[in-house]
């Protein structure tokens, strides 16, 4: 049983008490788990953040990355087993090469996420006449002025979107991962990203 979500507002009472083989989960365990294994899942450079680790007795961790990994054993002194976000991809396309180019981000756009970023690269793309189009796939409310910036609703799966796009771009102030980053490149599309830890990683 892969169990990931946010269960502040599950009824408990209607599942009574989880019960499998191995049990995973990424935020706050708010109900009853019988498992053989439990794991948590460290997706977060604690570093860079306000979060603190959650510690659950009797369980393993995982973390998505070397530097999630890292963060969390020098906060906590527990070491984490690395094991990188599963990303299966079928095929990998050819360079798209094009007159306009075409930018995909998707991002929650947090305040780490690179906002303002996206702000500056569109005022460069514009005062110097790019043809771009850039779509960003998002939930959060930000204000961009470049003028062919088009926000998207999120969407699960973007392979298509991805696929199609000149560059798949990533912002970020810092990440834990940059699963965005890794499909982009299994996809054969190159990415505009920050230089930061966890993408040279």
């Amino acid at each position: 049983l892969w169990f990931s979500c946010n269960v502040s507002n599950v009824n408990l009472d209607k599942y009574g008490t989880i019960k499998c083989k191995r049990f995973f989960c990424n935020y706050g365990l708010d109900i009853p788990i019988e498992a053989e294994e439990k794991y948590h899942i460290i997706h977060c450079d604690y570093k860079h953040t306000s979060f603190k680790p959650i510690m659950y007795p009797g369980f393993k961790y995982i973390g998505v990355s070397k530097l999630a990994c890292d963060s969390f054993k020098e906060l906590t002194g527990i070491e984490a087993e690395l094991i990188y976000n599963p990303v299966v991809i079928e095929k990998v396309n050819a360079p798209k090469l094009t007159d306009k180019i075409h930018l995909v981000s998707a991002t929650r756009l947090t305040a780490e996420k690179g906002g303002e970023r996206i702000n500056q690269l569109s005022r460069i793309l514009d005062k110097n006449n790019v043809d771009y189009q850039w779509d960003i796939y998002t939930n959060r409310r930000y204000r961009f002025f470049g003028r062919n910036i088009q926000i998207m609703p999120s969407k699960l799966d973007l392979r298509k979107e991805m696929e199609e796009a000149t560059y798949v771009v990533q912002l970020s102030d810092h990440e834990s991962f940059g699963l965005t980053v890794a499909e982009s490149l299994m996809l054969g599309t190159p990415v505009i990203i920050t230089d930061i830890p966890a993408f040279k990683e």
